[in-house]
């Protein structure tokens, strides 16, 4: 018998998106997704490469996540939250229309985070006591922990209190300063809270 003769194969399309920028600091920000439609042949040689236009393409955003979301400002826009915690995000980019229409790609969006330091000037008296202030500093990182910028914390931004109830010291919550008073030798502890995790320990010693 004469082989049966094989249908000519056709060509296919497939979708590459690209999110700019795809990585972010701990403070978020804007980003767009552009998209490209490849022609390849039967045997996967790319023949075109033609840019797709917004209106030929949409993106799903994962569902319940509030610290990603579609910009209200541009087609294919988004904008990612600042948060304390780095974070992966997916944005699953699709062609909607043309030779591509159902062609998908999912994006992975990357967020640092933040980090705090607090330190106490002075933390260390002598038994006459005295005055000392604490200071709170923000770290903004990149995705893989890396300071990108750092500042002094307003003394609003952070709460302070002593930890257990000693004699010998005192706060004042909105300064963020302490007293410690005279005496002889004995260590404090002070309590900073940003409100993000565990609150943060400060040790203050009084000699004798």
């Amino acid at each position: 018998m004469p082989p049966t003769p094989q249908e000519p194969q056709e060509n296919t399309f497939k979708a590459k998106f690209t999110a700019t920028p795809n990585s972010f600091s701990g403070d978020g920000g804007y980003g767009k997704v552009y998209g490209v439609l490849q022609e390849l042949s039967p045997s996967g040689e790319l023949l075109h490469e033609t840019p797709l236009e917004d209106s030929e393409f949409t993106l799903h955003f994962e569902k319940y996540s509030s610290e990603i979301e579609p910009c209200v400002y541009g087609p294919n826009e988004f904008f990612v939250r600042g948060g304390i915690n780095a974070k992966t995000f997916k944005i699953e980019a699709e062609v909607i229309s043309g030779k591509g229409k159902g062609c998908k790609q999912t994006i992975l969006i990357m967020r640092g985070g933040w980090r705090f330091s607090f330190k106490a000037e002075p933390s260390q008296f002598t038994s006459k006591g005295g005055t000392g202030k604490v200071i709170g500093t923000m770290y903004i990182t990149d995705f893989d922990g890396n300071v990108v910028r750092e500042g002094n914390l307003c003394d609003s931004n952070f709460g302070l209190n002593v930890s257990g109830n000693p004699k010998g010291i005192t706060v004042d919550f909105d300064a963020k300063t302490f007293t410690v008073a005279a005496g002889g030798p004995a260590t404090f502890e002070l309590r900073a809270y940003t409100g993000y995790g565990q609150p943060y320990l400060i040790e203050i010693k009084r000699e004798g």
